[in-house]
């Protein structure tokens, strides 16, 4: 199986809509690259690349760090971003 080097898309109800995580959303509008988060944030693209999509949590150290680099400033905000409940 060939995979698409295309970031994954949720689709929203069938009708096509694309929803971006919160953490995607806020690294496209920075126009910044996973790798510069990464970098940023003093953890591997890798581990980064997983925050994003949903497949694992960071620790609270690296979630800050994250959150600091992505300019998330309230505790809810950054809640949202990793899917927690604030």
């Amino acid at each position: 199986m060939v995979r698409n080097k295309v970031a994954k898309r949720k689709k929203v109800g069938g009708k096509g809509v694309v929803r971006m995580t919160p953490l995607k959303q806020r690294r496209i509008e920075l126009g910044m690259a996973q790798s510069q988060v990464a970098i940023l944030a003093a953890v591997s693209q890798e581990a980064y690349s997983k925050y994003e999509r949903g497949a694992s949590l960071p620790d609270i150290d690296k979630a800050l760090r994250i959150a600091k680099v992505l300019g998330f400033v309230q505790l809810e905000d950054l809640a949202h971003a990793f899917k927690l409940s604030a």
